[in-house]
């Protein structure tokens, strides 16, 4: 499968200005034959509305706004499927408003709409929880898929336990071999250690990212008999040392525990995982960018490419070629 990512910085609010944006980056990447476009939350009109009164203007009719309007043209043009997060409003009266992604097919048909369940801080000021829980179903070509928006990953509300793991076990039990994420993931980053170093991605935020999924680790183990998962990140702090990173040969080496994997080496693989994440500001507010295609196969994590924490560039990533990197043992 070949998965591309679109990661970037809009500007808040500014909707033509951030299609306008999307559509450079992709022409600039002019990415072919691909299966699957995805961008990150509410990525066409920003993500840090403080209000229900400063997000009103932006919210789209469900699957029928300038983000899925987008979604399908751009899909039809490049004949792929397209994932795209947007804020929704529901014609029924009382209205409702949700954190939601729509992915149309390569015909630019609605395959699905998906509402956030787990909902940030910032999402409570103005959605609601998607009632019908964490999505998983048939996408077309693309078969089972398995989708989420960003704190969907978190324990619920940051008050469940660390160990609950809700949407990894709910993309354990439905075993779909693609989950999709579309984040806006904030970082602790400040805005001149991101433009400082752009191209390095943000180590605890990819390090949060993979021990979210330490469920698919598990299972993999016990079925191949393994005493403990390969490659999970702790809790707190890096698993991952350096390696040389490719597309940043002037910055130093990466701080990831990675290794390079050998260039005839082809690891089949039990399922993919795309975080696509934004880049940039909304206000003081930075984000973590850090977009990465992973595979978990028997027990172990490869990444087969990311992005750095500042870039706005398309990712494309073919799953049947080798990983660029193996996430080693913590």
């Amino acid at each position: 499968m070949r998965i591309a990512c679109l990661q970037f910085a809009p500007a808040l609010g500014k909707v033509t200005q951030n299609i306008e944006k999307a559509d450079m980056i992709l022409r600039k990447a002019a990415p072919c034959n691909i299966d699957l476009l995805v961008l990150p939350e509410m990525i066409f009109t920003g993500y840090n509305f403080r209000s229900l009164a400063a997000i009103s203007h932006y919210l789209e009719p469900t699957a029928a706004g300038p983000s899925t309007r987008w979604a399908q043209e751009t899909a039809k043009r490049l004949n792929c499927h397209v994932t795209v997060g947007y804020p929704e409003i529901t014609l029924n009266n009382p209205a409702q408003r949700f954190n939601s992604a729509v992915t149309v097919s390569p015909e630019g048909t609605i395959l699905a709409n998906y509402r956030k369940h787990f909902l940030y801080e910032t999402d409570e000021n103005w959605a609601q929880e998607g009632p019908e829980g964490f999505f998983a179903g048939e996408l077309g070509k693309l078969g089972r898929v398995t989708m989420g928006i960003c704190m969907d990953i978190n324990p619920y509300r940051f008050i469940a336990p660390w160990s609950s793991y809700e949407f990894a076990t709910h993309a354990m039990k439905t075993s779909s071999p693609l989950v999709v994420l579309s984040m806006a993931w904030t970082t602790q980053l400040t805005s001149l250690q991101l433009s400082e170093k752009k191209l390095l991605p943000d180590m605890e935020t990819l390090s949060y990212w993979l021990a979210r999924f330490r469920p698919l680790l598990a299972r993999r183990n016990q079925e191949n008999g393994m005493r403990r998962p390969h490659g999970v990140a702790q809790q707190q702090g890096s698993l991952l040392s350096s390696a040389e990173n490719p597309q940043a040969k002037d910055s130093g080496p990466l701080p990831l525990n990675i290794s390079e994997q050998e260039s005839h080496q082809r690891i089949a693989r039990d399922v993919i995982i795309v975080f696509c994440n934004r880049s940039g500001q909304d206000e003081e507010i930075c984000f973590a960018g850090t977009t990465a295609v992973i595979g978990v196969k028997d027990g172990k994590m490869r990444i087969f490419d990311l992005l750095g924490r500042a870039q706005e560039e398309c990712l494309v990533v073919d799953t049947r070629e080798p990983a660029k990197y193996g996430v080693l043992e913590s």
